[in-house]
């Protein structure tokens, strides 16, 4: 895939690409921008990725189920280079939020606003769908999770 190509399919009305790069082994590093995560999906590259958004009283709850887009055979062929290559590293998903992280899944490293999700290539490979869980204190001037517009001041 070239740069042009792969920034096309980072996109979409919603979802800017603010830096792409090749890593070399057919990987590759994209930081992105989203008006609002529940639009992600609208990139094609995100098309297989369910976000939810909720309040709870003071925290923000976001859960990320990316679905496997590999068919089963293709999957079979990477779990077997990871097993014969244990080192590889799979997907690392990074989020930097509006406020402090309070709690997220999966063994994920927190750090004020930011979490990082790391996982091996071969769980990767043997998942039908990956599901990201992060709770974060809601900002004070939260968007309406419903509309994601501000709220109004009563």
């Amino acid at each position: 895939m070239t740069v042009s190509a792969e920034t096309r399919r980072l996109s979409s009305e919603h979802v800017t690409v603010e830096s792409l790069r090749g890593l070399g082994a057919r990987r590759a590093t994209a930081e992105i921008r989203v008006d609002d995560v529940r639009n992600l999906s609208t990139a094609e590259a995100f098309r297989t990725v369910e976000v939810t958004r909720a309040r709870d009283r003071d925290e923000e709850h976001l859960r990320l189920i990316l679905c496997n887009p590999f068919a089963a055979a293709q999957r079979e062929v990477l779990a077997q280079r990871a097993r014969e290559n244990p080192d590889l590293s799979g997907p690392r998903i990074a989020l930097t939020l509006p406020a402090r992280v309070v709690s997220a899944n999966r063994g994920a490293a927190v750090g004020g606003s930011r979490v990082i999700w790391k996982m091996t290539l071969l769980e990767y490979a043997l998942a039908d769908a990956l599901d990201l869980d992060v709770r974060y204190a809601a900002p004070v001037h939260a968007s309406d999770p419903t509309t994601g517009r501000p709220r109004r001041s009563q």
